[in-house]
């Protein structure tokens, strides 16, 4: 097998990127769909969300024919208030989506890990970016113990 030049690991690069321009999720439609039809899931359908997506949709489809018997408003409140939260995270999905469709696409393309942003890890202010430990037995040999005389 022959080694690849620069030039080829540029095209594949070039390559991959066009093909993650062409497939990533944008921030306005996901932020759109959760601004007008937030209560029904639409926009978690769309960031590929389902299982959170059809609970949704199912929780408001119950609710309207129990506002009745005023059972459905509490549930129709509570999906309101989980699609209120969602404007906040949609960016955050978006993000998270497009990394692993960029990762996904450029180990394809044989490139290896994507440049993407360092992971991110809670913190007590929000989030820290994560620290890179080197993996366990990467790390220097200790000099030996010094002996008792």
């Amino acid at each position: 097998m022959t080694a690849s030049t620069p030039n080829d690991q540029m095209v594949r690069y070039m390559q991959a990127e066009s093909e993650f321009t062409a497939q990533k999720m944008e921030f306005a439609p996901a932020f759109l769909l959760c601004f007008f039809l937030g209560t029904f899931g639409a926009h978690r359908f769309y960031l590929r969300r389902t299982g959170t997506a059809v609970a949704m949709l199912v929780v408001t489809l119950v609710s309207f024919p129990l506002m009745f018997v005023l059972i459905g408003f509490f549930s129709w409140a509570a999906i309101g208030i989980w699609a209120f939260v969602d404007l906040f995270l949609v960016s955050g999905i978006v993000r998270d989506e497009n990394a692993v469709r960029r990762a996904h696409i450029f180990a394809r393309y044989g490139i290896g890990p994507a440049p993407m942003a360092p992971p991110l890890m809670p913190g007590a202010y929000g989030y820290q970016i994560q620290p890179s430990y080197p993996p366990p037995g990467d790390y220097p040999a200790l000099p030996p113990a010094p002996t008792p005389n």
